[in-house]
C-alpha cells in the first residue's frame, strides 16, 4: 500500500519537475540594421547581488539564437562574459536585466551582436514601465512573457536601428551559494589569488604557455584575437605592462568570494576598483 502511494505522489510531482528543469525556448526575431536574427532558446537566473558589487539583485532574462550553458547568466561577471561572447560571435540575442522585487518598474537591455568597431561597447537600452513586457509572469520556478521592444536609433547616428519581437518561456535558475568570503590575508594567500598572480606573472615574462594552463578558453581566445589586431612589439608592449610584482597584487587584493566552482577577486588600486573572474576547471583555478 505504502508503495502504491509514493507512485501516486511522484506521478503527482512529475508534471511540476518537468516544468522546472525542461529547456527555455524562444520563438521570435532580432533584427539589427538589415540583419534578422531567429531566437530559440530562453534563459533566466536570478542573480542574488549577496558580494555587493551590484547596484542590487537582477532577474537576468536571455534570448539567443543557439544553445548555451544554464551558466552563463551566473555570478556578477555573468552579463561581462556575454558581451566578451557576443564580440567572439559565439552568441547573438539580447539580454534583459529587471529588479525582481519590481520587474515591471525598469528594464535594462543590452543587444548581443558585435558593433562594426570592436572598440564601441555593444547597443544598450533603458525602459521604465516596462510596457515592452508583455504578460510577464515570474514565479519561483519559472519566467515567460513576450518582449516587443524597438528603437530606430535616430538620436545616435553611428548605431543601427533595432527591433525585438519574441515570446519566451525559461525555467527560473538562480546562483549556487556563497561558500566563502574573504578578506585582509586569508584572501591574499587564497587559491584563487595565488591563480591570478601566477597568470599574471606570466604574461609579464611573456610565457604564453603557461599564461594558456592558467586561463580559461573564452580569456585565451580574447587575447589571441587581440595579438592578431596589433603589431608584435605592441603586444609584447601589452604584456609586459600586464605584469605585476606578487606584491603589489598583494596590495590590491581587496576581497575574495567563491560560489563553487566561481570565484570573484575585487582589486582595489589607487582610486580604483576592478573585478577579475576565475572558473575552477579540472580541479585547477583558471582566470576567466
Amino acid at each position: 500500500m505504502k508503495k502504491i502511494c509514493l507512485a501516486v505522489v511522484l506521478m503527482l510531482c512529475l508534471p511540476r519537475l518537468a516544468l522546472a528543469i525542461d529547456a527555455g525556448k524562444a520563438n521570435g526575431l532580432l533584427t539589427v540594421g538589415k540583419e534578422k536574427i531567429k531566437l530559440t532558446h530562453a534563459y533566466a537566473h536570478r542573480y542574488n547581488n549577496e558580494e555587493g558589487l551590484g547596484d542590487g539583485p537582477e532577474l537576468r532574462i536571455l534570448l539567443t539564437d543557439r544553445e548555451l550553458p544554464v551558466t552563463v547568466l551566473a555570478g556578477f561577471e555573468g552579463p561581462r562574459t556575454l558581451d566578451d561572447m557576443a564580440r567572439q560571435g559565439k552568441v547573438r540575442g539580447i539580454l534583459l536585466k529587471l529588479d525582481p522585487r519590481k520587474p515591471l518598474d525598469h528594464m535594462h537591455g543590452t543587444v548581443l551582436v558585435p558593433p562594426s568597431d570592436p572598440q564601441a561597447s555593444l547597443i544598450f537600452f533603458t525602459s521604465s514601465g516596462n510596457d515592452e513586457l508583455k504578460g510577464l509572469k515570474v514565479d519561483a520556478l519559472r519566467v515567460s512573457g513576450e518582449l516587443q521592444y524597438s528603437s530606430d536609433n535616430k538620436s545616435f547616428a553611428d548605431l543601427p536601428p533595432y527591433s525585438c519581437d519574441a515570446t519566451f518561456s525559461a525555467p527560473l535558475f538562480h546562483d549556487e551559494p556563497l561558500t566563502a568570503k574573504l578578506s585582509g590575508r586569508a584572501a591574499i594567500i587564497s587559491p584563487q589569488a595565488q591563480a591570478l598572480k601566477a597568470y599574471i606573472a606570466a604574461l609579464g615574462r611573456g610565457d604564453l604557455e603557461a599564461a594558456r594552463k592558467l586561463a580559461t578558453e573564452n580569456n585565451w581566445t580574447e587575447l589571441e584575437a587581440y595579438k592578431k589586431k596589433v603589431s608584435d612589439e605592441e603586444f609584447r608592449k601589452m604584456l609586459k605592462s600586464e605584469g605585476s610584482s606578487a606584491a603589489e597584487i598583494d596590495r590590491q587584493i581587496s576581497r575574495v568570494f567563491v560560489r563553487g566552482s566561481h570565484a570573484t577577486i575585487v582589486l582595489k588600486g589607487q582610486g580604483s576598483t576592478s573585478v577579475q573572474s576565475l572558473v575552477k576547471q579540472g580541479g585547477e583555478w583558471k582566470v576567466n
